[in-house]
């Protein structure tokens, strides 16, 4: 997460290992804290925490509904649901407001946005400041930006082809890949008889994370039909491929 002032580094969280219990409770736990940091119930409540448990979420709840949060006396509220698009990624963003109560008078202390597929995207906070996801990996695919140095030097050992998303996808989708150094490189889309559709990239590249539009046409501007496609990525003498699905 980032400072939406002054762009800061806030946080940077790694997920070290999830499980679940016979009654379906799902426990999430980071790498960087002792013990579990989450729990999502058979009800879809998510409480942060094992032991004091205060519920912050309610995933299923529906514009307007309003439920009690640990420690006593906040009490959240899901004010709006709409859809949105993060990295190129359909997706639906639920926003929940919090407010403290106080002797009859309520007081806002902060507004979360949870994203379907992402999680926590950005909350505000009193006395005004917010924070913002500026980039992830989920199951190997690197969305935004990251500016833990660690991670980052990490993600640079090696070359690698991302699954594009969305998959299936209609009319645009994004490829990204990561190149250990610097080099040439081929991106090319071909059909499943090994006919050439479009040539994404054909130039020499620095190293670091690279991602690419498609918007379903081919090299002549034309849009191509529904189908698979695969896509295939040659830099230096690394060569990797994988297949998308066009859908209309």
């Amino acid at each position: 997460m980032r400072s939406c002032y002054d762009l800061s580094l806030v946080s940077s969280l790694e997920i070290d290992k999830d499980s679940i219990d016979s009654d379906g409770n799902i426990y999430i736990k980071y790498k960087q804290y002792e013990g579990y940091s989450w729990r999502i119930d058979s009800s879809f409540f998510v409480f942060s925490g094992i032991d004091s448990f205060p519920l912050y979420y309610k995933l299923n709840a529906l514009v307007g509904d309003t439920f009690t949060s640990e420690p006593p006396y906040i009490i959240a509220r899901v004010i709006d649901i709409y859809p949105d698009t993060l990295w190129g990624v359909p997706t639906i963003v639920k926003k929940y407001d919090y407010w403290g109560i106080f002797d009859a008078d309520s007081l806002w202390v902060g507004t979360r946005y949870l994203a379907s597929g992402f999680g926590l995207i950005k909350y505000d906070f009193e006395p005004g400041d917010c924070h913002f996801l500026a980039g992830c990996i989920i199951d190997s695919v690197r969305y935004g930006w990251l500016v833990d140095v660690n991670e980052s030097e990490s993600i640079k050992l090696k070359f690698n082809l991302y699954p594009n998303y969305p998959n299936p996808f209609n009319p645009s989708t994004v490829i990204g890949y990561q190149l250990e150094v610097n080099t040439k490189v081929n991106l090319k889309i071909f059909n499943t008889l090994g006919q050439e559709v479009r040539t994404l990239v054909n130039e020499h590249q620095s190293a670091g994370y690279k991602r690419v539009f498609w918007d379903g046409r081919n090299n002549h501007g034309t849009a191509v039909g529904a189908g698979v496609y695969i896509y295939r990525l040659q830099a230096g003498s690394f060569v990797q491929s994988r297949k998308m699905i066009l859908v209309k």
